[in-house]
């Protein structure tokens, strides 16, 4: 195989699975912490969601919501996923994060009603 065929084969490759992600649900999930905690505490919540992230449910990111004193209070999460089952079976993996969710979303850009 050439050089050029590998390219592409790998261009591909990247695109069928950009397309797949694409394809998928979006999903909401908030985790109401009982009382705020310090944002290196919430830290370990990120990296366990990202690294058991697999091809049936996928963290895209969340947004922080902090305390006067700079401590997390709340984190909203948004998915993709083939289905809600899929993003708890991953969350379920994660000790002490309270669950509020999945609930099915849709993502509108406020570029859209310019």
């Amino acid at each position: 195989m050439s050089s050029g065929s590998s390219k592409r084969s790998e261009v591909l490759e990247r695109q069928f699975s950009e397309r797949r992600w694409m394809d998928m649900a979006k999903f909401l999930v908030i985790h109401t912490m009982p009382s705020p905690v310090p944002v290196a505490q919430a830290e370990p919540v990120a990296k366990a969601s990202k690294a058991l992230s697999n091809t049936d449910a996928y963290w895209v990111g969340s947004w922080v919501q902090l305390d006067d004193k700079g401590n997390v209070s709340r984190i909203i999460c948004e998915w993709d996923a083939k289905d809600a089952e899929s993003i708890l079976k991953i969350l379920k993996q994660i000790p002490g994060i309270p669950i509020d969710g999945p609930h099915p979303m849709l993502k509108v850009e406020g570029e859209s009603y310019r």
